[in-house]
């Protein structure tokens, strides 16, 4: 789905207010400044401050699983073409509102929507890349596999216990295995 003119505007804005000054700092008035649009059109647009974020997320979310799906397509060799797409999953993570939003700057019930909605965004999106890719892998296979390694690229991604290369070639291994299964 495309974002309207408006709507990628007032994102655009959101990303820069937030580098710049941290999302604590980004008030709907500053975004319809930033825009050049009033307060009351950025409500219209979003609702709310939380739904501006979770739009941000999502359209960040997008970008990086089409970046994966350009990197599964163009490169023949799969330990590369999942390794560039972990470390494409990776820097969507470390996006400033994307980090301020997993850091607590929206409250709990909400974070626990939104990481429901981008897994099962992420899974879905995945699944039909692995039944791309492994024509032969059943659906109900590909749906668990997307599951997967958007569950697991989300732990090492938000409760980091390992270095992120050694997170990567763990991710990376699993992929390979699954995929080889099939």
């Amino acid at each position: 789905m495309t974002d309207s003119p408006l709507r990628a505007r007032i994102l655009d804005a959101t990303a820069g207010l937030t580098i710049g000054g941290g999302w604590a700092a980004v008030s709907m008035g500053k975004i319809a400044s930033a825009v050049g649009v009033s307060r009351q059109t950025v409500y219209k647009e979003f609702g709310s401050r939380q739904s501006i974020a979770e739009a941000y997320v999502m359209r960040r979310l997008d970008a990086a699983l089409d970046e994966v799906e350009a990197n599964m397509r163009d490169n023949p060799d799969l330990e590369s073409a999942l390794q560039a797409s972990i470390s494409t999953f990776f820097e969507l993570v470390d996006a400033p509102l994307v980090q301020t939003v997993l850091a607590g700057g929206v409250s709990s019930p909400d974070l626990i929507q939104l990481i429901e909605i981008t897994n099962r965004h992420a899974t879905e999106r995945l699944a039909a890349l692995f039944k791309e890719i492994r024509p032969g892998i059943p659906d109900g296979d590909a749906v668990v596999f997307g599951d997967t390694i958007a569950r697991v690229c989300a732990a090492h991604a938000f409760a980091p216990t390992l270095e992120r290369d050694e997170a990567t070639r763990r991710v990376v291994r699993l992929m390979v295995v699954l995929l080889a299964a099939h």
